[in-house]
């Protein structure tokens, strides 16, 4: 959402970032990526990339703007844990997960509508004629603790909004996705 409201992206599926095989990436992340390919994939150097361009001030800003759990982007951009949304400077509880998908399905997070609308559309990852799942998958390392490993997001189904916000621990990075 950031980067479609500040306009450092224009469109979810437009020119794509191009991947610099210097950074070593996994294999599932090397490659180029548009933003909602990256948002699917979970593709950490497009979105370091992308907050490198927008600069720390921006982002810092628009955490704070959007109520972002703790809102602490202290971490910064180059920390050796990762960017401040992976070092677990950033921290949300499952609760708080929940209240932000809500504000953002009901168009209350203070964004545009086209950020919220285009933001609602990468989301989505399955539907049918019954309902719709619109959900993120994401993880962090605080130095010393277990990786918080995360699956958010809401399903609408009729008339009613159903919003889940899980968090699993594991010792490794990412391990409680790929087991």
């Amino acid at each position: 959402a950031i980067l479609l409201e500040s306009g450092i992206v224009a469109e979810p599926t437009g020119t794509p970032l191009v991947y610099d095989p210097a950074l070593q990436q996994p294999e599932r992340w090397a490659r180029d990526f548009d933003l909602a390919g990256a948002f699917k994939a979970s593709a950490l150097w497009y979105y370091r990339a992308q907050a490198q361009r927008l600069g720390m001030d921006a982002e810092t800003r628009h955490v704070r703007q959007l109520g972002y759990g703790n809102m602490d982007t202290s971490g910064g951009l180059h920390g050796p844990q990762g960017p401040f949304w992976v070092d677990g400077s950033l921290r949300i509880s499952a609760d708080e997960q929940v209240q932000f998908l809500q504000k953002l399905h009901t168009g209350q997070l203070g964004l545009s509508a086209r950020t919220t609308a285009l933001t609602r559309d990468i989301m989505r990852v399955e539907e049918t004629p019954r309902w719709r799942l619109y959900a993120k998958t994401g993880a962090c390392r605080p130095r010393g603790e277990q990786t918080s490993n995360w699956y958010a997001g809401y399903v609408e189904k009729a008339d009613a909004t159903y919003y889940f916000a899980l968090q699993i621990g594991a010792d490794e990075y990412g391990r409680a996705f790929t087991e």
